[in-house]
């Protein structure tokens, strides 16, 4: 069906474009006028000679921002509560899209629910926008009529989703940037000033102390079998992508990451902290509760957690309450375990698994001011030595080539 971009204006002047599919330019001006609107210009795009500008070649590649589709959750969700039908609200939101891939998706979304589709369905056709569990969402709350609720507390979940994120991205930032710099120092000083200072010493004859032939050594390594370390990181690059893809390997590597002191722990609270948030809000959206833990299993990046909640999905299916298939779980802490009984018995699971999300968070950050005041003297120490002993491998010959001189 060929595309049609179009201009024109509602009865105050104010003018608006779009582009849709149509069969003929007859139909586009129906189409138009069904909406108010009187057509100024209608065009067919002709996709064989249309120009595609670099900022749209960058963004097809570009991963989708969680906080765009956070914001369009909510945008959304903001619109239909003032009592805007769902296609005018769609079509406002994609006509100020400024990401491309989200616009272009939104438009293909608009179309299919103005022919009568559901929305879910339709965003279900652009996986590479909208996950399952977004999906699932959102077609609980078109299924229970309590949408704009529904709407809501998904954008709510991805903002603490991407608040987690951040907060484990920022404890980790300055010990990252220092050791980065710390590396490309330390290698520029081994490959191109300490062979200096070798010629020099060895033209003189003077005793090179261990500290000085250590470093002289390394800085002929580096320089000498570069493109070997270089192919050395890429194969470990290759070879940790390869293991994080692979189930069982992912799974004994999660493990190990758990014994990592101090960061092993914090990941593991922050993803319990994820996890519980996004089993709450599926339960309260009303999905299947078999699908619940499916989708959790799903989108949980720790293939430990990943494990247990499949664990707590065939226990359910056996017939076990939540309460019970959690008790069966040692991962998950004795206070959760309890948390979760009382709130199976009060008939509020999904507020139960909110209150044990936050319990995590609070553990998370306190976790994370432990870590700050843990890593940066531990930086200090690790900068200072490094100094020390570059300072020690190139002043202390030296202080022997002065003798010599004298």
């Amino acid at each position: 069906m060929p595309l049609y971009r179009f201009r024109a204006c509602d009865d105050s002047g104010v003018i608006q474009t779009g582009e849709e599919s149509a069969d003929s330019e007859a139909q586009i001006f129906e189409l138009i006028s069904s909406r108010q609107l009187h057509p100024i210009r209608v065009t067919r795009v002709d996709f064989g000679s249309k120009t595609v500008s670099i900022e749209e070649v960058i963004a097809r590649y570009l991963p989708i921002p969680r906080q765009r589709i956070a914001d369009f959750f909510d945008q959304l969700a903001t619109l239909l509560d003032s009592g805007i039908s769902i296609v005018d609200a769609l079509r406002g939101i994609a006509d100020q899209e400024s990401n491309f891939r989200i616009h272009e998706a939104l438009k293909r979304i608009c179309r299919t629910v103005e022919s009568g589709s559901p929305l879910y369905s339709a965003m279900e056709a652009e996986p590479h926008v909208f996950d399952e569990t977004c999906v699932r969402v959102v077609q609980a709350g078109e299924h229970s009529g309590k949408l704009v609720q529904v709407l809501i507390r998904l954008s709510q979940t991805m903002e603490f989703d991407i608040q987690v994120r951040r907060k484990f991205r920022e404890a980790t930032r300055y010990p990252k940037m220092v050791l980065s710099a710390l590396f490309v120092t330390a290698g520029l000083l081994l490959a191109f000033v300490v062979p200096r200072f070798a010629s020099l010493f060895g033209k003189a004859g003077v005793q090179l102390p261990f500290a000085t032939q250590m470093l002289i050594d390394s800085g002929s390594l580096v320089k000498g079998y570069w493109p070997l370390m270089l192919f050395f990181f890429l194969f470990f690059y290759v070879a940790w992508r390869t293991v994080t893809r692979n189930r069982e390997l992912a799974h004994f590597l999660d493990e190990w990451r758990m014994k990592i002191p101090v960061l092993g722990p914090l990941r593991f609270k922050i993803d319990m902290s994820r996890s519980f948030k996004i089993l709450a809000l599926l339960i309260e959206s009303g999905v299947n509760i078999l699908q619940v833990f499916d989708l959790i299993a799903g989108v949980t990046r720790n293939r430990l957690l990943s494990s247990s909640f499949l664990k707590i999905r065939e226990q359910l299916e056996r017939g076990e309450s939540v309460s019970k298939a959690f008790q069966d779980i040692p991962l998950f802490p004795k206070t959760a375990r309890q948390m979760l009984i009382l709130g199976e018995r009060a008939g509020r699971i999904d507020e139960s698994l909110d209150k044990i999300s936050q319990m995590y968070e609070r553990d998370a950050d306190s976790a994370i001011k432990r870590l700050n005041s843990l890593v940066e003297p531990i930086l200090i120490v690790g900068i200072g030595c490094l100094v020390i002993l570059f300072a020690l491998a190139i002043f202390l010959p030296m202080w022997d080539l002065i003798k010599v001189v004298k």
